[in-house]
């Protein structure tokens, strides 16, 4: 009977893990290479156009939406300047910050590198998320700021703080306990 060294045994698994890390990062990469293709080749629709206008004011608040995604194609057009890429670069910065905060989000709540990556790619599996971020709309700004708030959340519940008992909710009124929503 062999036995085999406890390092190759160990090995094994890690090994395993590196290399589905390193083929997400890869993925990513890739898909965000294409994102930055179809931004800068494909005209500017007309509600982007419209969103672009935006941006050239100096507003808190617009007719139909927030300001936000104003905000975002001003942070692109002035690194990129009044080009395709310019009005859409925040958008496919805000996927990828979306995806670093869901990776770290599912890494505090399941310590699974298999789930983490699994959640990072979700997003990438869906063509129109996808590529909805490397387009103009105000889904862009609200996705990243939606997904910080769950992560806000999480890190939120794993202090045991509770930030002085405010949890969701409990801004409003309502009677809640410490551990209330959390439990």
């Amino acid at each position: 009977m062999t036995i085999a060294p406890t390092d190759s045994i160990s090995a094994k698994p890690e090994t395993s893990i590196f290399r589905q890390l390193l083929a997400a990062v890869m993925l990513i990469v890739a898909m965000t290479t294409l994102r930055v293709i179809y931004a800068s080749v494909i005209d500017l629709r007309t509600d982007e156009a419209y969103y672009w206008t935006w941006s050239k004011e100096n507003a808190l608040s617009f007719l139909d939406h927030p300001p936000m995604i104003a905000w975002f194609i001003r942070f692109g057009t002035a690194i990129f300047g009044d080009t395709n890429l310019g009005v859409r670069f925040a958008g496919v910065l805000a996927m990828l910050v979306t995806q670093l905060l869901l990776a770290d989000t599912v890494r505090r709540v399941t310590h699974d590198v298999r789930a983490v990556v699994i959640a990072v790619l979700m997003p990438e599996a869906a063509l129109y998320y996808g590529l909805l971020m490397a387009k103009v709309a105000p889904d862009v700004a609200l996705i990243p700021f939606a997904v910080a708030m769950v992560w806000a959340m999480v890190r939120l519940n794993e202090s045991g703080d509770g930030a002085g008992g405010w949890q969701p909710g409990c801004s409003q009124g309502w009677r809640c306990s410490r551990n209330s929503l959390w439990s």
